[in-house]
């Protein structure tokens, strides 16, 4: 939905390499991940954030803010399920198998 999108507005306008970097910095100061966890290398395939044109930056920063919004989304309609069974009494008696994962933006612009 739009006001999950709208929400995450300039969140990534600094970029992938940016995110990426303080991504792994919040995981250390959260106790996520080691202190001297190294951000894994980049694919080649990935441009560096500084080398794409005006239009593919306004291009992913919008992928990156639809994910984001529809991660969140996810999130709040599992938590409703959640809920729901809880409120039933039913939920010791289910099983779930949540498979999201978020490593960024979408791949369906493809590689440029």
């Amino acid at each position: 939905p739009k006001e999950y999108i709208e929400k995450y507005k300039g969140k990534f306008a600094q970029g992938w390499d940016k995110v990426r970097e303080e991504t792994l910095e919040r995981q250390k100061k959260l106790g996520v991940v080691p202190q001297n966890t190294e951000l894994a290398p980049k694919p080649t395939d990935i441009k560096d954030w500084e080398k794409l044109t005006a239009d593919e930056k306004r291009l992913f920063e919008r992928q990156m803010e639809v994910f984001a919004g529809f991660a969140e989304h996810t999130d709040h309609e599992v938590g409703r399920l959640v809920a729901a069974l809880e409120e039933r009494g039913e939920l010791d008696n289910t099983l779930f198998l949540y498979i999201v994962g978020d490593n960024g933006s979408s791949a369906e612009g493809g590689m440029i």
